[in-house]
């Protein structure tokens, strides 16, 4: 696994109530399948959230996730990618996300 990276990222809370998240983002490279992996952003280091559901809201397909990652498949260079998820986490809060895959 490789540290994809992303050309744009927008991450913004769509139901702060429900402590759900909308990602929209463009990969840096293609590669096949890989995962995104989110994490609480703190000042000291970051800490893994947990991660109850998602979906690729492009494809409305629901998509696999565990612990602090979601994972995708078809990652394409350039290509708009947009996810909706919920985090296992009460109070609204700053998120890091990296995208991983395998290099094709």
């Amino acid at each position: 696994m490789i540290n994809i990276g992303t050309m744009s990222v927008r991450l913004f809370i769509s139901e702060p109530i429900k402590s759900e998240y909308t990602l929209i983002f463009e990969p840096r490279k293609t590669a096949g399948n890989g995962y995104l992996q989110i994490n609480l952003s703190g000042e000291q280091k970051n800490v893994k959230v947990s991660i109850s559901n998602a979906t690729d809201i492009l494809n409305n397909k629901v998509l696999q996730c565990r612990e602090n990652k979601i994972f995708i498949e078809d990652i394409e260079r350039n290509k708009k990618n947009k996810i909706m998820f919920q985090i296992e986490y009460a109070e609204e809060c700053s998120l890091e996300v990296n995208l991983y895959g395998y290099q094709a």
